[in-house]
């Protein structure tokens, strides 16, 4: 059976506001555009749509699951009659008219036994206009009707969860009741179209939850009052219809917050209601017919969020909205009502989300999961799922990969349980669903996670990042069990492996790669014994929201270099951290506190650089950024450092390069550092000058000690839990490095415990003008390795070829690998390991990698700018290549690496491999450039 009928309707945009109770605004009339006539509403929802089932235990009176329903949302007077099927004799329907006049007609069992595997019934429904219309629907035996099943699945699930659940104290409920007005208000609240009066609504609505749990819960002394429940009764006819009155007046787009609080009532209240409704006495049944119409209308209320945008409801974050959708499918217990009597919503010409028209709660709920995959084609105005593997989230002031707090739950939240739920079912996922799915795990949240723990970078919301592998084995596994028959998966076999790896100790997964999310600016490598990451910050993106009072993340997209060889390495030290030293950035040392960067509307979370890319060929990569955060608004300026910054990933070193490093406002005029690392302290700490055979050691187990080192002529290393450090010093002027090993209290928290920290960095001066850095990373090494790698420095397969404003370069001989990052046109020569003069030039600013193979030449090349103007690089190079054009005058050839035009596609990596014929040719000439000044 198809889960959707798509059909036409029409009723007056008049009856829209009106139908659902109270005065509604019209302040976003014009947003919300022009609402398409609807198809005619005399029509039985069609037999294809719908869905009936009946109990194998039903007695005589019993109701069928499923309610007929009329097409199209219509609100026409009907009646109804069985006229013939299989089922005439076992049947009997009767009209239901709920309180906001919408008529159903409602199947009975009149005859038993019921023997057969399925019956059918031919109705009829007679219009108050005369007309008529039948269908022949069928109904099926079913030992546990699917209804029950999802009921009890979203009451197990939802009835005690956050947002949806707010016991309180007696004495808090009796402060309440003593504050009641007879009219569902209390007396210390603000109603009415204002912000104040929707901030009133929510206080309100969250009173009424609390005062309902109390009613339920057994051990308060408000458990069964009649009294307290008929005033929650009261209370919640009230909300419903003042809510209404915001359906075209917002305040925020968190309209979940009244519907989750009137949701949970609904999901606990169900059954109670569910009796009243069948009560002999006819005050009661109206009563809690009210009330239930009440609870359905306010989570009707949630499809008012964005209704202007196209998918609406919050796009991608739909998910987040999914707590009273979900209330009001398993309320409805009938699987052919509508989620939703807003006539808005049966607009089939322009739908406010593409593909959804809502016939029946489960299936329109299923449809509005699977259509929340919304995929974002902006920087600017979207929730929505990146083609890199990430999400845009809060695109007003720079986008933010929240992985755990919204990538994840957007993706896996809902999608992977409903398909488990109706799997094998007329409502069940498809194909392109667990796809979907599958394909965003093993693409980008796989590479985020090292042994079980996600990346800091793009985890920063959980304290603890260690219940991430756990986390991942549960959808891997629950996506693979949620197949229905004839469910294909494409990578189902990729899949499986993945969840063998995840299911080994400590969730050993060998994967060994690197990965550009050139969306975000965004750059992971991982290796079996390590995992590092790299989060920059541009005007399009920056770092993480909320954070310790939502101040903490500041600086975490500004560059941020996080090295693991452990797993739990910078997890749980939140309190004890210098959240102005996170590893890679540059940042001043100021006292005061940190901006505001985790508030949605913050002015300064971006970066003011446009300038900002990551490049990979799927083994190594590098990226780089113009460091700017020079908002034009005094508030947004906390930052005071600008700097060229570039971060070059190879096997088993990690170059970090920084130059123009320059004070640009006066901020506190504290020192600027550029910090190498800054983690707990574990063991014993070594460092050392290159050309000295002896080392000092900063025991564990002694006193805390801050060196203050200088690489002046040869470098200075430092190792520390399997990391080497070696800072080499720049040409002209010493280095100053700033070595910590300390005892650190808590801050932001009641805990008093102490904790060591290491924290390594170069240390610029409160005066820096036109400073410059390089450091090299060492991941999972020994201190021998650390010592020789430091004394070799120059000599070994690590060379620096440039550091400069223009351009940043690093040569690694051993695999033969170039990494550039022109930040203007221009050209780089070099001597490769062969003693082969190398030429290498750009057209316009470029991250270009280049692994040379021997018979061929593998180019990846990103445009930094992200242009979608102009969209083609080229690269010269002084070899022949296959296939291309050879300018034996400038004897180089010239390629051109096109990118899309498209916003979210214009920084994707353009990786190209070149056959060669012969070798470098000396004496030739660049490509002929014009650098910007």
């Amino acid at each position: 059976m198809k889960r959707k009928l798509y059909h036409r309707f029409y009723l007056t945009f008049v009856f829209l506001l009106l139908s659902v109770g109270g005065f509604c605004q019209n302040k976003w009339l014009d947003a919300i555009g022009e609402i398409h006539s609807a198809q005619p509403k005399t029509e039985l929802l069609g037999a294809a749509g719908s869905y009936f089932e009946v109990a194998e235990t039903a007695q005589a009176g019993d109701e069928v699951i499923g309610r007929v329903n009329l097409a199209h949302n219509s609100f026409e007077k009907a009646d109804f009659e069985i006229t013939g099927g299989t089922g005439a004799g076992f049947f009997q329907i009767e009209k239901f008219v709920n309180s906001r006049g919408k008529h159903f007609g409602i199947l009975k069992v009149t005859q038993l036994p019921l023997n057969s595997s399925e019956y059918t019934v031919k109705v009829k429904a007679v219009f108050e206009n005369g007309k008529t219309d039948s269908e022949e629907y069928a109904i099926k035996r079913v030992e546990v009707p699917l209804a029950e099943k999802f009921f009890n699945f979203i009451y197990s699930r939802l009835s005690t969860a956050d947002r949806l659940f707010f016991p309180v104290a007696d004495s808090k409920i009796t402060e309440y009741l003593s504050k009641f007005k007879s009219g569902g208000t209390f007396s210390d609240l603000s109603y009415g179209l204002s912000k104040g009066g929707w901030e009133g609504l929510n206080e309100g609505a969250e009173r009424i939850n609390s005062m309902a749990m109390a009613y339920l819960d057994e051990s308060s002394s408000f458990f069964g009052d009649e009294e307290l429940k008929q005033k929650v009764y009261a209370a919640l006819i009230f909300n419903a219809g003042e809510f209404a009155k915001y359906r075209t007046e917002w305040y925020e787009t968190h309209l979940w917050r009244n519907t989750d609080y009137i949701a949970g009532i609904g999901i606990n209240f169900f059954r109670l209601l569910r009796d009243e409704m069948s009560s002999p006495d006819a005050g009661t049944a109206q009563k809690a017919v009210e009330v239930y119409d009440a609870i359905l209308d306010n989570c009707d209320n949630l499809f008012a969020e964005r209704m202007d945008e196209r998918p609406a409801i919050g796009n991608a974050n739909r998910n987040h909205r999914m707590r009273s959708l979900a209330v009001r499918a398993a309320i409805s217990y009938d699987y052919n009502r509508a989620i939703t009597d807003w006539e808005l919503w049966y607009d089939k010409e322009d739908p406010r989300i593409p593909g959804f028209y809502p016939t029946g709660a489960l299936g329109d709920l299923m449809e509005l999961v699977e259509t929340g995959f919304v995929e974002a084609d902006t920087y600017n105005n979207k929730n929505g799922f990146f083609p890199d593997g990430t999400i845009c989230h809060h695109p007003a002031v720079g986008v933010q990969f929240t992985a755990d707090g919204y990538g994840w739950p957007w993706l896996t939240e809902w999608s992977i349980p409903l398909a488990n739920q109706f799997k094998d079912t007329p409502f069940r996922a498809q194909n392109k669903t667990y796809n979907t799915v599958a394909e965003r795990i093993l693409d980008a949240y796989r590479p985020l996670t090292f042994y079980g723990y996600l990346d800091m970078a793009a985890g920063g919301l959980v304290p603890d990042r260690k219940k991430w592998g756990n986390s991942l084995l549960k959808a891997v596994s629950g996506l693979l069990e949620a197949k229905s028959a004839g469910t294909v998966i494409e990578r189902e076999d990729e899949l499986r492996a993945y969840k063998t790896s995840l299911e080994r100790e400590g969730y050993a997964d060998p994967l060994a790669m690197s990965k550009a999310f050139w969306n975000i600016d965004y750059f992971i490598q991982r290796r079996p014994g390590y995992f590092a990451s790299l989060k920059m910050i541009s005007e399009r993106s920056r770092g993480l929201e909320r954070g310790i009072e939502k101040r903490s993340y500041y600086y975490l997209g500004d560059g941020a270099l996080f090295v693991r060889v452990n797993p739990d390495d910078y997890n749980n030290i939140q309190y004890y951290y210098n959240w102005h030293a996170i590893p890679g950035t540059t940042a001043e040392q100021r006292s005061d506190d940190l901006p505001p960067s985790a508030v949605s509307a913050y002015p300064g979370a971006n970066g003011t650089n446009a300038f900002a890319g990551v490049v990979s060929n799927g083994s190594v990569g590098f990226g780089a950024l113009r460091y700017e955060r020079n908002h034009t608004r005094e508030d947004a300026l906390y930052s005071t450092v600008n700097a060229n910054k570039g971060y070059f990933f190879f096997e088993n070193e990690i170059v970090a390069l920084g130059n123009n490093v320059k004070r640009v406002r006066p901020g506190d005029g504290a020192d600027i550092l550029t910090t190498l690392n800054q983690l707990e302290w574990k063991g014993d700490i070594a460092f050392g000058r290159a050309g000295d055979d002896q080392h000092e050691t900063i025991s564990f187990s002694g006193a805390d000690a801050v060196h203050h080192l200088s690489a002046e002529q040869e470098p200075v290393w430092v190792y520390h839990d399997r990391v080497g450090y070696v800072v080499v010093p720049a040409e002209g002027h010493a280095v100053k490095i700033d070595l910590a090993a300390e005892t650190r209290t808590p801050r932001w928290t009641k805990e008093t415990a102490s904790k060591k920290m290491f924290q390594l960095a170069v240390n610029h001066g409160a005066n820096a003008d036109d400073d410059s850095y390089q450091y090299i990373v060492l991941p999972k090494t020994t201190i021998d390795k650390v010592k020789t790698f430091a004394r070799s420095v120059g000599n070994n397969n690590i060379h620096v070829l440039k550091n400069e404003p223009e351009l940043m370069a690093v040569y690694n001989t051993e695999i033969k690998v170039v990494e550039a990052a022109f930040y203007e046109p221009g050209a780089l020569r070099f001597e490769n390991e062969k003693g082969e003069e190398v030429h290498l030039s750009v057209d316009r600013p470029a991250l270009v990698m280049m692994k040379d193979n021997g018979k061929n030449l593998e180019f990846s090349v990103t445009d930094p700018h992200h242009s979608t103007a102009e969209t083609t690089i080229n690269v010269a190079i002084n070899i022949k290549l296959k296939g291309k054009n050879f300018d034996e005058t400038g004897k180089r050839t010239r390629v051109a690496f096109t990118h899309s035009a498209e916003e979210v596609y214009a920084g994707k990596p353009v990786v190209q491999l070149f056959e060669t014929e012969g070798r470098f040719i000396t004496n030739a000439e660049s490509l002929n450039v014009k650098k910007k000044r």
